[in-house]
């Protein structure tokens, strides 16, 4: 009790807005996945406002910005029309997963001087109604409430306990040039965490523990850490440090699911493949 006293005013605002996120997330969920989409169809168009404003200046009500909203939207009306025979699940989720390898690799490797897709303005509309699609593969999946806890758990934790043991123990830094704060002590207790959660799922459900979820579970915690370093290089790229101010102790709803939203498209390939 005494320590969280002597925490800074900011470290407590995160603490209480982090709880009441997880709350609402968990509300959200139980209340059903019909209600669930909507909501995340609203993260994904206000993540998009933040980048067209703070990556190309575009005010909401500029043209540019509109019809960056319009070909989002499109994309979705697209995706909803098409999904009933279910043709573009694997595809997407496969395009999704090799720009965000490449994306992967041009921050780890930034000598190789890699063409940035994050530079196209019609890149992230694109992007992100992709992402709207692997949700709506995650809810029409059998036991989508399950899921849909299991890919919060996992993506939440992560960022938690990174956070959490690496402000405790953190002295070795895991990548200083994108992010300062982020240290690799914080990286393999969230990596532990989310493996732990993810084999306690399967083995509650399913009875089954096998070195394919450890392999699982290890790949989605390293894809959860490796989406919080590209949109961190992003933002540095841009001299942004918070995307807004929407979310008290966070910055904006980018800031917020940044790495979360890297998780989604290998999370379906597990899902439908496994």
């Amino acid at each position: 009790m005494e320590n969280f006293l002597n925490l800074s005013v900011n470290t407590k605002v995160r603490i209480y807005s982090t709880v009441f996120l997880i709350l609402g997330l968990i509300f959200l969920v139980y209340l059903g996945p019909i209600f669930f989409l909507p909501v995340a169809l609203l993260i994904l168009i206000l993540v998009l406002q933040e980048i067209n404003f703070n990556f190309f200046k575009h005010v909401p009500w500029s043209l540019t910005n509109i019809k960056s909203l319009l070909f989002f939207l499109g994309l979705i009306c697209f995706y909803e029309f098409t999904f009933v025979a279910k043709k573009l699940v694997l595809p997407i989720t496969y395009i999704l997963m090799v720009i965000e390898i490449y994306l992967i690799i041009l921050v780890s490797y930034p000598k190789l001087k890699l063409k940035s897709l994050f530079k196209l303005e019609l890149f992230w509309p694109f992007y992100f109604a992709s992402l709207y699609c692997c949700f709506r593969a995650i809810l029409q999946a059998g036991n989508a409430l399950k899921y849909l806890l299991l890919f919060l758990s996992i993506s939440v934790s992560v960022d938690i306990m990174g956070w959490v043991v690496g402000k405790n123990f953190g002295k070795s830094k895991l990548a200083p040039r994108i992010s300062p704060k982020k240290t690799w002590e914080g990286a393999i207790g969230g990596v532990f965490v989310c493996i732990l959660i993810y084999v306690i799922f399967y083995y509650v459900y399913y009875n089954e523990v096998s070195w394919l979820r450890l392999f699982q579970g290890l790949v989605l915690s390293i894809i959860a850490i490796y989406g919080d370093l590209v949109q961190s290089s992003f933002k540095r790229l841009y001299s942004l440090k918070d995307s807004s101010s929407l979310i008290p102790g966070h910055g904006g709803v980018y800031d917020r699911v940044d790495g979360h939203l890297f998780v989604i498209p290998f999370f379906v390939f597990f899902l439908l493949y496994f």
